[in-house]
């Protein structure tokens, strides 16, 4: 059993895009995976909700889903996620984390860094996007000290499909001053086919004719991520 945990502190870079495909191909890899929405956006919740309500024959493989976002107590401390997380793994083979929240003060991604085998953000190439890596970065940091097997990894995304566009060598030069990351070889460039679960709650590989190059990059990514596991 493993825990990924899918973070980042800023919203529209493809995070919760990244969880559930991952999710899905998990599970039609024969591996039995919960997915856990833990950002307050509940994106992963909408992704689940979408593919209940797909009429799709065959159907959909099916994903374990469970929503886990902490909150505040009486006593003003924040209700913690990570026993429950711990709890509910026992009975999966991965546990899948779309985990979000602003700057250092996220509970949700606090508490997932401290039990996770490995931490996995999507970043865009803007510079917007990379330097809000730095709460990222720092998080992952103090994390390491309770829990020094956590793996990070980063990797762009919504990159641009122009050949002549310097954006993904602009994002390595850039990501080289967070200091907690290894960066991943897969490049996830802007294509439609990463937006429709939105409605139709289906992963890119279950779409009906989906981009050979989308299929390429999360086949690429999914090989780096679990590496075999």
């Amino acid at each position: 059993m493993a825990i990924y945990v899918f973070a980042h502190t800023k919203g529209g870079v493809t995070k919760t895009t990244t969880a559930i495909n991952m999710a899905a191909m998990r599970a039609a890899d024969g591996r039995r995976p919960l997915l856990s929405d833990s950002d307050s956006g509940q994106s992963s919740a909408r992704f689940i909700n979408a593919r209940k309500l797909a009429d799709r024959t065959p159907e959909l493989v099916d994903i374990p889903f469970v929503s886990l976002v902490s909150y505040m107590q009486d006593d003003h401390s924040w209700y913690q996620i990570d026993q429950d997380i711990l709890k509910l793994a026992k009975k999966f083979d991965d546990v899948l984390i779309d985990a979000g929240g602003e700057g250092h003060g996220s509970p949700e991604i606090r508490m997932a860094l401290t039990i996770a085998d490995m931490v996995i953000t999507p970043c865009g190439t803007s510079r917007p996007d990379t330097d809000r890596l730095a709460p990222m970065d720092a998080m992952i940091r103090d994390a390491r000290v309770l829990n020094p097997k956590l793996k990070a990894v980063l990797f762009p995304t919504r990159a641009s499909t122009n050949a002549r566009s310097s954006d993904v060598i602009d994002f390595y030069r850039d990501v080289a001053r967070f200091k907690q990351y290894e960066v991943l070889e897969t490049v996830v460039r802007t294509r439609d086919c990463y937006t429709k679960w939105l409605t139709t709650g289906e992963a890119v590989f279950e779409q009906k004719k989906p981009p050979k190059a989308a299929l390429t990059e999360m086949a690429g990514l999914y090989k780096e991520i679990f590496n075999g596991r």
